[in-house]
């Protein structure tokens, strides 16, 4: 999309093919500049956003081995001492108490990343600050950071921040790539800490089953009443949903063999329990 808007920019023409009523700017690099800052703010509210609710996902995870105060921080459903809102890089340090260093240079840009964020859609951008940690770390980690993400200068980016100026391009995607790496990286640090071997693996399937077939329209009746290569169809699909599937790679403990085959070929009973567990 920005190399369309460039084009825009420097006169470029509708195609004939494109049949859509098309007047060109006035001023294309105006138009084309209030575009780019659309879009960047639109993707970096929506990545912000999402992360947010990543972390209340986590909270949802009745198999994480969390305490209840960490749950109720990812919710946000409590506030720091003095009745100040936990910020999401504080509800990620709570979740990962002791984090890499490479982590820890991901959750500080993931605060610039909210701050910027916040600074434009609340349209008050001179206000925006950063905690001298953040900036810290940034600036310590830059060129470790600059190797991972084709050479952004962090000494310029802050201070683009701080002159409160939009975020360039370059600048933008870092954030947003920076926010998807750490995801997967807690996503990992969490699968290694909680489903390290095939029993604790096949526990959570059995939750995660019971769930479904508590939700599965009509009822366990209704799926045990088919034969079992249709009943080992409906608990494959229902770990699917809950994210229980075989991989390539990977990071956490896989289900026994015959795990599957052995709950379609169990009797209803077994079934039922644990339906009435995950209730």
């Amino acid at each position: 999309m920005a190399i369309g808007l460039e084009l825009v920019a420097a006169g470029g023409a509708k195609p004939n093919a494109m049949h859509l009523r098309w007047i060109p700017p006035k001023k294309p690099r105006e138009t084309v500049e209030r575009t780019k800052h659309f879009v960047l703010l639109a993707l970096m509210a929506h990545v912000v956003d999402a992360f947010d609710g990543l972390l209340r996902d986590y909270a949802d995870l009745d198999w994480l081995d969390i305490t209840p105060t960490v749950r109720d921080i990812l919710r946000k459903s409590v506030t720091r001492p003095g009745g100040k809102a936990w910020s999401i890089s504080e509800r990620v340090e709570e979740l990962v108490p002791h984090p890499h260093e490479d982590i820890a240079e991901s959750v500080a840009f993931l605060d610039l990343a909210v701050g910027w964020r916040n600074a434009l859609v609340h349209s008050s951008r001179s206000e925006a600050r950063l905690l001298e940690s953040t900036v810290q770390r940034l600036t310590r980690g830059s060129q470790e950071i600059a190797l991972k993400y084709a050479g952004i200068d962090i000494k310029l980016t802050l201070s683009n921040f701080d002159a409160a100026k939009w975020p360039t391009l370059k600048e933008a995607t870092t954030m947003i790539a920076v926010m998807q790496n750490l995801a997967r990286s807690i996503d990992r640090m969490l699968l290694i800490a909680n489903a390290s071997t095939t029993e604790r693996v096949e526990l959570i399937a059995r939750r995660e089953i019971g769930k479904g077939l508590a939700r599965f329209q009509g009822g366990l009746k209704r799926v045990w009443g088919r034969d079992a290569t249709a009943r080992e169809r409906v608990l494959t699909n229902l770990l699917s949903s809950a994210g229980i599937v075989e991989a390539a790679e990977p990071v956490s403990a896989g289900l026994g063999g015959s795990f599957v085959s052995d709950l379609a070929c169990a009797d209803r009973s077994v079934l039922e329990e644990l339906v009435s567990e995950a209730s």
